[in-house]
């Protein structure tokens, strides 16, 4: 979670590290977030899309966000991840520990519990995967079947589950330009 807690607009992503409209829609959001920083908060939330072709490594980028953001890295492993450079190295398990290492992680622990080497790695992996499943979850109760979707919370307002285009309207239109100028 980026921003603070007293913010009054809330935006929620669901969004698949290998989803060719979520990568485009990344610096969309990091300037969203920019331009109204200390005003907006913001969750990254994964929703792995694996059985599309293409999105196969979708579980374990789910799972290496999870690792980083347990680490203190998300951010870093979120840059990494959706750096327009890596699009084809994440796409096999061995471009998935690069990432983890370029964000500054240890790759060799985070592909012992991967490959779920002892019960304590085991262990891991299945902590990691529920918190993926809470996302998962999450979005099904929501009907969000496709990514990225954005459900935005609001002062006084009902949450909404919408595509980015329809954020940035919303919230240049009142009620909600004027929750974020204050």
């Amino acid at each position: 979670i980026i921003g603070p807690d007293t913010a009054r607009v809330v935006l929620v992503e669901f969004a698949d590290p290998n989803c060719p409209a979520c990568r485009r829609a990344h610096p969309e959001v990091k300037a969203l977030l920019e331009r109204f920083e200390g005003k907006i908060q913001y969750a990254f939330r994964t929703l792995p899309l694996y059985q599309i072709p293409g999105h196969e490594t979708s579980i374990n980028l789910g799972l290496a966000l999870e690792y980083a953001a347990e680490k203190g890295r998300h951010k870093e492993m979120m840059d990494v991840i959706f750096d327009p450079q890596n699009t084809d190295m994440i796409k096999t398990d061995a471009g998935v520990l690069q990432a983890v290492k370029n964000a500054g992680l240890d790759s060799t622990e985070f592909s012992r519990i991967l490959e779920e080497a002892d019960e304590e790695a085991a262990a891991k992996r299945q902590e990691l995967f529920d918190k993926l499943g809470v996302d998962f979850s999450t979005a099904q109760s929501w009907g969000i079947r496709s990514t990225p979707t954005f459900i935005l919370y609001t002062e006084g307002s009902r949450p909404k589950a919408m595509y980015f285009g329809s954020v940035l309207r919303s919230l240049s239109i009142e009620p909600l330009a004027s929750l974020l100028e204050k």
